[in-house]
């Protein structure tokens, strides 16, 4: 009995990872971009500097659409790790976008969603770099960075307000990469394509900004 309920588990997954992939398949075939299955662990590698690509470990990107040329790196993804803790065992899962662009000069920054767990992270000294002429950002995201004043420029009120057309968004950020996620979601559908259009409309605004950089920024960076 029990040997049959596993295989019935089995059977679903199976059946939910070949609709996942045909679904990613096709979007990239709409897009004009590359699909790949299953991505190697360079990627992953590459991207260590962000705290989301050292979680736990059987560290997996899958569904991979991308776009490159001899500037820009566009990436659209499943990505998955699992949390180990005794006995217990947790894999999360979430559709992620990342740009490897040198279009992009960026100050070191985090942002994440206000909630207990940025309230606590504030209580052990991660600083949240507030906005006192836009409270509903401030009240809606915890932003952090070493650079605060080059931070705040980065974060003019065109990419406040693209954040809070998804309250769920974390972004990191530093130099050439900039990476985005909404916590233990894949999207599909009507919310993938909404997800990827909200991105590259942040990164966008964020090049101009990158393109804007002062002398001062240039150092920083």
């Amino acid at each position: 009995m029990l040997g049959k309920r596993i295989r019935r588990i089995i059977d679903v997954l199976s059946g939910e990872q070949a609709r996942r992939k045909d679904e990613m398949r096709e979007y990239a075939f709409q897009k004009n971009m590359d699909f790949q299955e299953v991505h190697d662990l360079g990627l992953i590698n590459q991207m260590s500097g962000f705290k989301l690509f050292r979680y736990g470990n059987q560290r997996t990107i899958r569904n991979m659409i991308s776009m490159k040329n001899l500037q820009e790196n566009v990436y659209l993804f499943d990505y998955e790790y699992t949390i180990s803790s005794g006995n217990s065992h947790r894999r999360f899962r979430q559709t992620v976008k990342l740009y490897d662009s040198k279009l992009l000069g960026l100050p070191e920054f985090k942002l994440t969603p206000e909630g207990f767990f940025s309230k606590l992270a504030e209580w052990f000294g991660r600083r949240d770099i507030d906005f006192s002429e836009d409270i509903q950002f401030s009240d809606s995201f915890l932003l952090s960075g070493e650079f605060e004043p080059v931070i705040r420029r980065y974060f003019t009120n065109d990419v406040r307000q693209l954040c809070l057309q998804n309250h769920q968004f974390y972004m990191d950020g530093v130099n050439y990469y900039l990476s985005i996620h909404i916590r233990d979601e894949i999207l599909r559908g009507a919310d993938l394509k909404a997800f990827d259009r909200l991105t590259d409309m942040v990164y966008e605004v964020l090049k101009l900004q990158s393109a804007k950089a002062g002398p001062e920024e240039s150092l920083i960076l």
